[in-house]
Parts: structure tokens; sequence; C-alpha cells
């Protein structure tokens, strides 16, 4: 690298190899799709480019001048939106909180409900792709029900509605897919939009076993409303739910909370649909 300076060698090294080990992670992780991932990566980008910028055989005060101007003002930005990403998510963690306390205690007292759902609306103000504080917004737009008389399908679209930007902004998250499929049921509408949620959040976390047994129990309760086809979609989760907590899934069957007819257990430890 001759014709630069030594410390922009130095930092050009140095970003360059974050910005390879980066891309390195992502092939095997989401690691990008997390915001503050997202902005070191602008960072190392932005970085790497100033420090492209090579040194002029004659010492010049606009060299440098130049690529502090690029580089101050790309950190102030950068700063400005982990901020505004920060505080999304801390007023995203206290909603949730306060939503999981909600449970145990049904209806949430209004006051307290309206007051936490203002902070969410300003949590997404803050930061519109933010995929969780998305999630805890519908959350929260869902518990609507608990103050009207009977069940109000503009909140579960508006819900819905929510639910799919939060998809849009984190696609490769499995919770934020059956968190669709969920409201999809809600709403009795199991169709392909319902199926095309549980087939990605089945596909992107094979491996959480709690996501999977949640995935189970959805399919239990969808399974009348899926056409014949479709219903192999339930024994596909079954058997997999077998190999991952075999004893919990087999008590599962024994508890009968899958009705006779739906799938048969075989000799092999699986199981197979029943013809309807």
């Amino acid at each position: 690298m001759n014709g630069y300076h030594p410390w922009k060698r130095a930092l050009a090294l140095a970003s360059l190899t974050a910005i390879l080990m980066m891309l390195l992670h992502a092939t095997v992780d989401f690691s990008l799709q997390i915001p503050a991932n997202t902005v070191l990566f602008t960072l190392m980008l932005a970085l790497a480019w100033v420090c492209a910028t090579p040194a002029s055989a004659k010492p010049s005060a606009d060299l440098p001048r130049l690529s502090w101007a690029v580089l101050l003002p790309t950190l102030i930005v950068l700063q400005v939106l982990a901020f505004r990403l920060s505080a999304s998510d801390y007023i995203s963690n206290e909603s949730f909180a306060k939503v999981q306390s909600w449970q145990a205690t049904s209806p949430p007292p209004w006051n307290e409900w309206r007051q936490t759902y203002h902070l969410q609306q300003k949590a997404v103000s803050l930061a519109p792709d933010n995929a969780w504080a998305l999630v805890n917004l519908a959350r929260l737009n869902h518990w609507r029900h608990a103050f009207t008389n009977g069940r109000q399908p503009e909140i579960d679209r508006v819900s819905l509605q929510q639910l799919l930007r939060a998809a849009a902004a984190q696609p490769a998250d499995a919770r934020i897919w059956l968190a669709i499929a969920t409201a999809h049921l809600h709403q009795g509408q199991v169709g392909s939009l319902f199926r095309q949620a549980v087939h990605h959040a089945f596909r992107l976390a094979p491996w959480e076993t709690k996501l999977q047994w949640s995935l189970l129990r959805l399919l239990t309760a969808a399974y009348p409303y899926l056409k014949p086809k479709e219903r192999t979609l339930l024994c596909t989760v079954l058997n997999h739910n077998l190999r991952l907590q075999p004893d919990r899934t087999r008590r599962y069957l024994l508890d009968s909370k899958i009705p006779a007819g739906r799938c048969s257990e075989t000799t092999a430890g699986t199981v197979e649909p029943n013809a309807p």
C-alpha cells in the first residue's frame, strides 16, 4: 500500500478484516439483521472507504480535511441511528415486560395499557424497521380486545399488518413467522399465508425446541381447518419433535391431545398421516 499514510494502512487493514469476518459470520447466521451489527458494519465500510484515499506525492492539507469531512458526518449519522435504535429497544423491552406481567392478571388496567401502547408507538417511530418493536406493538394492540365487547376484526387486522412489517424488516426470525401464523389462526384464516408462515417458522429454526413445540400445538389447533393434502404438515412437525424431545412428544400423543385419526405411530418411532 505504497503512497498511503501509515495510520491509514493500519485502519484500512483493521476495517477490511472486520468486514470480512462479519460477512463470513453472516453466511451461517443472521447477525447483519440485528440493527447494532448493521450499524457497525456500515461504520466499517465507511472507514475502509475513507482510508482507501491515497496520500498524494506532495503533502496537501486538503486530503486529510476531505477524509474527515466524509468520516465525521458519517460517524454523527451512525451515532444518531444507534441512539434511536437503543432507545427503541429499551422502550420495547419495558413494554414486553409489562405484557408478560399482564398475562397473569388479565385484563390489564386501562390507563396502564394506554400509556404502554403510546410509548411503544414512540419506539416504532424512533426505529420503524425495528422488528421486535413492531412485534411488541402488535401484542399491545391485541390487548384492545380486553376493552371491547366481543372480538373486533379491525384490531386483528392491524396487529397482523404490524407483524407482517416486522417480518419484512427481519425475515429470518422464526419467532415472528410463528406469531404471524398464530395471528392468522386467531382470525380463522388458515390459508396460503398461514401455511407459508408455518413453513418459514419450521425451516428457519429447526433446532429451537420451544419454538417447534409451539408450532406443534399451533398445528394441532389448526388441523381441522387444513385441506386433506395439507394435513401431512402436522405429522412432519410431529416427527421433528419426536427427534428433538421424544419423551415430551410421546406424552403429548398419549394424553390424546392429538385426536385419533390424525397421525398413526409406526414401529420406527415416527408418525404417518392416516387417510382422511
